[in-house]
């Protein structure tokens, strides 16, 4: 979950500048042997090469706080993502969506990949779920020489996940995983997100809003994990004894993006209603449209959605539609008043009242906040 690091360095360097740190930042390599410093943030790989110097690092008594899984010969303070909570968010979020059906996917099966797993299935318990949920270690059935050869994952996922009940949903552990997971099920001809849902983990928005289909993942919060690291540090540095029990740092939550950010449902009207709606965004179509479109009264369609999911077709389209802005938001340098009828809003005043009333802060705050 540490895949996103441009977010990270960014936190780091903001906090070094406010507390006038000089840094030296060492991305895939190793700083020069006999580097003397105040302190050091450490997130290494498993190569032999990184654990060697990481044992020299600690050794050497400069005061060091980890944020890696990866356990080498060494014990030092780490600051870590939450795994369990992070998979405990994959869990809600995809039975929220009404999938019946759910696996959990990965590329190594490594202690971080462990604790998600776990914490998936045992929310997905709590939430009155029985059946079975297969965990496939990618590398294990692809194998590690395969990198993202189409083929090799549209055949694992085929051999995998043919005979789970549809809507199936699947929370991958990467972002990486996902997007492999999304092209091999378009591939197979599936339908996503309404017999697919694909949630990823780092939020990672050069993977995630570049696929095909813009992917839903869990934000990790590295930001606020790259603070609580540097923070860490400056206390060793300035001679306090950290506690080798890992700091663990809640996830922000789910940016749900388009693959899991339709209510898929066993109900046909409810899947059909939901499509419609998507093929509509961005053009002045309302609930009596929709009712038209379905060959439907309107109270049958309101009754159908309140009883299935609690909700009602003017609420599922208002929130498809937010859905569709804050991507826009996100991705791209569109003016508010692009971004309100790209989405379906008639009026950008309208747009930017729901959106405050909706998250509690303007358009534009919201923009600056995430990119």
């Amino acid at each position: 979950m540490m895949a996103n690091q441009r977010k990270f360095l960014d936190s780091v360097a903001k906090y070094a500048a406010e507390h006038s740190w000089r840094l030296t930042i060492v991305n895939d390599g190793l700083p020069a042997r006999g580097w003397r410093g105040d302190g050091a943030l450490v997130s290494y790989s498993r190569s032999e090469e990184q654990m060697k110097y990481a044992v020299e690092l600690v050794n050497s008594d400069i005061p060091c706080v980890a944020m890696s899984c990866v356990h080498p010969r060494i014990w030092v303070p780490r600051v870590l993502p939450d795994y369990a909570s992070a998979g405990r968010l994959g869990a809600q979020c995809l039975k929220k969506n009404c999938y019946e059906s759910f696996a959990f996917c990965s590329e190594e099966r490594i202690r971080a990949c462990q604790a998600g797993y776990r914490a998936f299935v045992k929310e997905l318990r709590k939430l009155g779920y029985d059946a079975e949920v297969p965990w496939l270690v990618r590398k294990e059935l692809v194998g590690s020489t395969q990198g993202d050869n189409p083929d090799a994952n549209r055949t694992m996922f085929r051999n995998a996940f043919a005979k789970l009940p549809r809507p199936l949903g699947i929370y991958c552990f990467s972002d990486t995983v996902g997007s492999n997971m999304l092209n091999a099920a378009l591939e197979e001809g599936e339908s996503v997100p309404d017999e697919v849902g694909i949630l990823g983990t780092n939020d990672n928005a050069i993977i995630c809003e570049n696929q095909v289909i813009p992917m839903s993942s869990v934000n990790p919060g590295h930001e606020a994990m790259a603070q609580a690291a540097c923070a860490a540090l400056d206390r060793a540095m300035a001679g306090e004894l950290l506690s080798k029990i890992p700091t663990l740092m809640p996830p922000l939550g789910v940016s749900e993006r388009e693959t899991t950010g339709l209510v898929s449902s066993g109900e046909p009207l409810i899947r059909k209603a939901m499509v419609v709606m998507r093929d509509h965004i961005g053009e002045p179509f309302g609930v009596n449209e929709l009712a038209k479109e379905l060959h439907v009264s309107g109270r049958k369609l309101d009754r159908v959605f309140r009883e299935r999911l609690s909700s009602t077709p003017a609420a599922e389209m208002k929130a498809l539609k937010l859905r569709k802005a804050k991507s826009l938001l996100r991705s791209t340098g569109l003016t508010l008043e692009c971004v309100a009828k790209l989405s379906g809003f008639s009026h950008s005043s309208h747009f930017a009242n729901t959106f405050r009333s909706v998250f509690g802060e303007t358009p534009d705050a919201w923009r600056k906040r995430w990119r």
